[in-house]
């Protein structure tokens, strides 16, 4: 998908409209492009400044998924070990 996106980008983004990128490396990834020439722009780039390409959130984004993944693997697990019957 990023690759997508930086295609569009490159495509896209001039001096006859010039696009702003944001990534915000959580929920399995947040990208927002938004035109970097309207009204508004500049107000949003900096509430998401402080979101754009953030260790913090991706380390914690990393972690999420290790658990995630961690726990289909023990209901796999589980689901796939003999079960014993209630007597």
């Amino acid at each position: 998908m990023l690759t997508a996106v930086e295609d569009f980008l490159k495509e896209s983004d001039g001096d006859a409209r010039p696009l702003y990128y944001v990534h915000v490396p959580a929920v399995l990834g947040l990208g927002i492009i938004f035109d970097a020439a309207a009204s508004w722009s500049k107000a949003l780039a900096q509430f998401l400044l402080p979101y754009h390409a953030n260790p913090l959130i991706a380390r914690q984004e990393e972690s999420r998924l290790r658990n995630w993944i961690e726990v289909i693997d023990w209901q796999d697990h589980s689901a796939a070990a003999p079960q014993v019957e209630d007597r």
